[in-house]
């Protein structure tokens, strides 16, 4: 009984050492791909001059507030997350400059 009972045991203390391994790997992945989603698509929060943060929203989001005239140019904007705020009208120039494809004629 007791050589049945050690061997369960060590089947499975094998098996509880695949599934963390698996686990730990599903979960790098998982965390890679926000992280790579999250740079390559932030989102931002806008100020209007005088009023109060808004968002979070997508940069395209912002860009196409600006060309309908819902929000101006000279806004302010920040990536979630971050205390420093831009221009949006600079920030949409790098992205104009790093996406042409991406630029509205």
């Amino acid at each position: 009984l007791q050589q049945l009972l050690s061997h369960a045991g060590g089947q499975i203390a094998g098996a509880s050492r695949v599934l963390v391994n698996h686990a730990t790997q599903a979960s790098k992945i998982a965390v890679e791909s926000i992280k790579a989603k999250t740079k390559t698509d932030p989102d931002y929060f806008y100020q209007v001059p005088g009023g109060v943060p808004a968002g979070p929203h997508k940069l395209q989001a912002l860009m196409d507030q600006v060309e309908s005239g819902r929000i101006p140019r000279e806004v302010l904007v920040a990536e979630a997350g971050s205390a420093t705020w831009h221009s949006l009208a600079d920030l949409m120039t790098c992205h104009t400059k790093e996406n042409p494809q991406e630029a509205k004629t």
